[in-house]
């Protein structure tokens, strides 16, 4: 199912990586190719240039001189044009490589929030969707790529060497410089570029948590202490950056030296052909400056192998999340969704994975269209739970939870959330404007319905108040919105999904009397024509309800109208009394 949802194969770490490589292998390819024509030019026009100087030296006539001018210019020219071409095609792989990453990442995240979620982090999952994940797409451009072109390049030039000495010594020369330097780094920065990885995604993990609490951090005077840590994880960040470039630095340092010896013993080697007249004299300036270019395409391979770490420990990053079951398999072949009018719980109980005691336990009740239940309770009683159960995001027992008398399971997730909507006590306003939010609940709505909508909820009036009106830039998280503006955003959502079946969350949560009377009489009227599914602490409002659920740790310990709680003696009653003595919250 892992394989199916985020079309990477479920292997090994460094299988995976390869499996998402092997589609984009062609254009890989072609890119290689490009790399080892332009190298191969660069190398052509140094070596011409020192033939035609080395000739010219013995002042022939210009004709003896014409090859030489004519394959200067080609070899000039072809140069540049090459190197675009391989920069177009490695970037066009790299790119789709990314795209394809990314969207098996977000497409891994969709069925694993918000159960499997829960425990991460907001700012690691953004490291992890954006540094890690670039981290193994450079593996392809900066490792896979140079690598292939410096094998291809290496016997190319081992072919146009005279002579077996000079080969010998330019073969040996480029295994050290290609992969003993390159093993070099490669091992000494194993260690640090974990590091790099994992504490990249903790700074950017401080770093998100720090910018979404910042109103937090400053109102408790935590702003300073919260900085020093950021401060701490940068220079551990920088020590592990320290550590990945000195790895990088000693490997480039013996390639480096290696090309240097090489040259030298190329020349020596070369001087008794030259005796022998094996080959020309003015032919020996030319072997230098072949076995000096030889190294262009090898010289990089060190840097390219210390980010091999990075991109591994990258790699497990994104694995771990790839490889996370999601709470909710859909079936293998799901059942037609109905219309979605009638959720019915029989028995429901549920208790969180390694959790020992059950969070709902024997819970039941109907909800149909034309009906609002109120399910109320105190705080950690089971209410957000059971509104989570309802849509799927948590799977319930078999047999729990009916749509339409059809079980849940037997449904795709996506088919109920069509049919059961949740406006969730943490509802999201994102950076955006104020109609983009709204539309957010229905995209290809009309212009009529996004209006009807809006008036519906009060929320043409808070457009009214904006500057912009409904374009106006609502912040990051509706931070220019107030609380009451935030929940008739939500409740034209509501208004606007088309899912028969609502289900409200605390939707009235920090609200003053007046601002909670208005929305609770909305969420009412709006039961007229859907089911409603009101989950609050506010008790005194709850008169026109059909059913009352209390819930207490997870059970419903009463059940019935708001009139026959209130005259009763139990836990409804006593909380109602204690409200309407001022207490406003009595759960």
């Amino acid at each position: 199912m892992n394989e199916a949802r985020s079309g990477l194969p479920k292997t090994p770490v460094s299988r995976r990586a390869w499996g998402a490589l092997e589609p984009h292998l062609g254009r890989f390819g072609l890119a290689a190719l490009f790399q080892v024509a332009t190298l191969a030019s660069g190398a052509a026009l140094l070596v011409t240039s020192a033939l035609l100087l080395s000739k010219a030296a013995l002042r022939p006539g210009l004709a003896a001189l014409q090859l030489g001018i004519v394959g200067v210019r080609f070899f000039g020219l072809a140069r540049p044009l090459l190197r675009y071409l391989e920069r177009l095609a490695s970037h066009d792989a790299t790119l789709r490589l990314s795209a394809r990453l990314r969207a098996a990442f977000v497409r891994t995240l969709v069925p694993l929030a918000p159960a499997r979620l829960v425990t991460q982090r907001g700012g690691d999952l953004l490291s992890r969707l954006l540094s890690d994940v670039e981290a193994l797409e450079n593996a392809g451009v900066r490792a896979v790529l140079p690598l292939a072109s410096a094998l291809v390049f290496a016997l190319l030039l081992a072919a146009a060497t005279p002579g077996p000495g000079p080969t010998l010594a330019l073969l040996l020369g480029l295994l050290t410089a290609g992969l003993l330097a390159p093993a070099l780094s490669a091992r000494l920065a194993r260690r640090p570029s974990r590091r790099l990885i994992e504490g990249r995604g903790r700074l950017e993990a401080r770093l998100v948590d720090g910018v979404r609490g910042l109103a937090d951090l400053v109102a408790f005077g935590r702003a300073e202490a919260h900085a020093k840590v950021v401060e701490e994880e940068s220079a551990a960040l920088a020590a592990a950056q320290v550590g990945v470039a000195r790895a990088s630095g000693v490997g480039t340092g013996v390639a480096t030296l290696a090309a240097d010896w090489t040259v030298v013993a190329t020349v020596l080697l070369a001087v008794p052909l030259v005796a022998g007249e094996r080959i020309r004299g003015e032919h020996l300036a030319g072997l230098a400056l072949l076995a000096l270019v030889a190294f262009e395409a090898v010289v990089v391979l060190p840097t390219a192998f210390a980010s091999l770490g990075a991109a591994r420990a990258g790699a497990e990053r994104v694995t771990e999340i790839l490889d996370l079951p999601p709470a909710v398999e859909d079936p293998d072949t799901p059942a037609p969704v109905g219309s979605g009018m009638r959720l019915e719980a029989r028995g429901l109980c549920f208790r969180y994975p390694g959790e020992p005691r059950p969070v709902l336990e024997d819970v039941s009740f109907v909800l149909e269209l034309g009906r609002l239940l109120a399910v109320v309770g105190a705080t950690g009683s089971g209410k957000s739970s059971l509104a989570h159960l309802l849509v799927r995001f948590w799977e319930a027992p078999p047999g729990t939870l009916l749509l339409d008398g059809m079980d849940v399971r037997s449904l795709r997730a996506a088919d109920v959330r069509s049919r059961v909507g949740l406006l969730s006590q943490r509802f999201h306003v994102f950076g955006a404007s104020l109609l983009e939010n709204l539309v957010l609940a229905r995209p290809g709505a009309t212009s009529r319905e996004t209006e009807e909508a809006a008036r519906f909820a009060g929320l043409d009036a808070v457009a009214a108040e904006l500057g912009q009106g409904w374009e106006t830039f609502v912040g990051e998280q509706g931070a220019r919105l107030s609380g009451g503006q935030r929940q008739r955003l939500a409740l034209a959502q509501a208004y606007l999904l088309e899912a028969p079946i609502l289900i409200f969350d605390e939707p009235t949560a920090h609200l003053d009397r007046a601002a909670e009377r208005d929305i609770l009489a909305r969420i009412f009227d709006l039961a007229h024509a859907r089911g409603v599914l009101l989950i609050t602490h506010r008790l005194a409002a709850l008169e026109g309800a059909a059913e009352i659920l209390v819930l207490e740790r997870g059970r419903v310990r009463e059940r019935g109208r708001f009139a026959d709680l209130a005259r009763g003696d139990g836990f409804f009653a006593r909380a109602l009394r204690t409200e309407r003595e001022g207490i406003p919250e009595a759960f």
